[in-house]
């Protein structure tokens, strides 16, 4: 046996106590957790980065404390590639940094000595909502089994209610609508898509405005104009649908190199039996 390990020894701590080896360490524990958030956080030379993530199924706004002593922090979101410069306030070794997160919504805060990024956009959420009502132009533009019927429809639905070529259908389908610019507010607003299956990518008057993937299905416009607006939202989503119904139908689809292709409880891997997903908009 080394002397090395001839010397070490093991030490024991009450759970009430667990925090006082990693201070002694320079461990400090990380506060933010207190509000819901959860993080990974890792050193890069002498600053910290942080992803922080809103599992809670409220929204998170205020000042949240980190664990490092810094001249600046960066915010950047990861859906969009925006970046900018929090709002921070110095509390002796730790910095507070002002966030406002979704339920679901997730950003990367990085703090750093010097920074040419500019300050980053707080939107304050007005009271007022507005839905936006009239008839749908739904068209599916590629995918298979086959095209379904392009149809108009009062609201978004999942596809698996519009019949069984809609639900049996994997690709992609556009919606559209016209709509009245809802009030004299001049500032950016924020288009709530609600749950999509799985991604769409959104136009306003025919101007791409960008992509959204996971919750929150949330996406900024930055302007209305006054009087009519046309919304396009183009979504795609899985296969799982499809090879279901193929599976159903005994078409062939499992082109697989290994034939020991098993379920999760070791039986002849099989998609009949799976629940229908619900496709589009839930």
């Amino acid at each position: 046996m080394s002397q090395r390990l001839r010397r070490s020894k093991i030490e024991t701590h009450d759970l009430d106590q667990i925090h006082l080896p990693l201070i002694a360490s320079g461990v400090r524990a990380e506060k933010l957790v207190e509000t819901g958030l959860k993080f990974i956080r890792r050193k890069v030379a002498e600053e910290k980065v942080y992803f922080i993530a809103n599992h809670t199924d409220q929204s998170i706004s205020g000042f949240v404390p980190i664990q490092h002593k810094a001249n600046g922090v960066l915010l950047l979101d990861p859906l969009s590639g925006k970046v900018g410069k929090a709002i921070t306030n110095a509390d002796g070794d730790q910095t507070l940094v002002k966030l406002a997160l979704a339920s679901g919504q997730t950003v990367f805060v990085k703090t750093y000595k010097e920074s040419d990024a500019p300050m980053w956009q707080y939107h304050k959420a007005s009271q007022n909502s507005y839905p936006i009502l009239g008839l749908w132009n739904l068209r599916f533009l590629k995918g298979g089994p086959k095209i379904p019927t392009h149809r108009e429809i009062e609201k978004l639905v999942s596809w698996t209610r519009l019949g069984n070529d809609a639900r049996d259908f994997s690709g992609t389908a556009a919606y559209s609508i016209a709509f009245e610019k809802p009030s004299n507010h001049t500032g950016a607003w924020l288009l709530d898509l609600g749950a999509v299956r799985e991604s769409a990518k959104v136009w306003i008057n025919e101007e791409f405005v960008g992509t959204v993937w996971s919750n929150p299905f949330k996406i900024e416009i930055k302007r209305l104009k006054k009087g009519k607006n046309t919304l396009r939202i183009q979504v795609t989503n899985l296969g799982a649908n499809r090879i279901k119904a193929k599976e159903a139908r005994g078409e062939a689809w499992k082109i697989f190199n290994n034939i020991n292709i098993v379920s999760l409880n070791y039986k002849p891997f099989d998609t009949s039996d799976w629940q229908f997903l619900a496709l589009g908009f839930t």
